[in-house]
């Protein structure tokens, strides 16, 4: 710290502190513009490998169904079970009733007959399905959002689903 002896001094401690200060709101700038630069990396990398679709990263795609009626989980579970080892089966649930809207999302992992997620989907997508005389609409959906995409309030996201997904998800 510098003493000031006359006005001439004064100002130049000022100045000098002004500089200073700056300096380090320059500094401190330039560290948040990198950390932005580096979140916006990894935010596109994650955009990218949700809308590639298809989940190699977590090992598993996900899939969203529509017209179940009075399907259960069970239901869902058996059938789901040629294509792939079924990791998860999420009914959607009013939110009120908790009774089931007629759209799950399946999440599926490779098997011995179907090695590759690629695969699941192509032979997923491809095909009719029925169970138990009700033709299901099945279609891929983005990856499930982690922990921490959701807490961040943001419903459209780049981890958002799609169409009639995002409006599922959002009722």
């Amino acid at each position: 710290m510098v003493v000031a002896t006359d006005s001439g001094d004064v100002l130049a401690a000022a100045a000098e502190a002004t500089a200073s200060a700056l300096a380090k709101a320059a500094a401190a700038s330039e560290v948040a513009a990198k950390q932005r630069d580096e979140e916006a990396a990894v935010a596109a990398a994650s955009l990218a490998a949700a809308t590639g679709g298809s989940g190699t990263e977590s090992g598993t795609v996900r899939f969203f169904v529509r017209g179940l009626g009075k399907l259960g989980e069970h239901h869902l579970q058996d059938y789901f079970a040629k294509f792939g080892e079924v990791v998860e089966v999420s009914l959607l649930r009013d939110k009120k009733t908790q009774r089931p809207r007629g759209m799950a999302f399946v999440t599926l992992g490779p098997s011995q007959d179907l090695p590759s997620c690629d695969e699941i989907i192509d032979k997923v997508t491809e095909a009719q399905h029925k169970i138990n005389g009700l033709e299901l609409e099945v279609q891929e959906a983005l990856q499930k959002p982690d922990a921490e995409d959701a807490t961040a309030g943001s419903s459209d996201g780049p981890s958002a689903p799609s169409g009639a997904a995002a409006a599922a998800t959002q009722e």
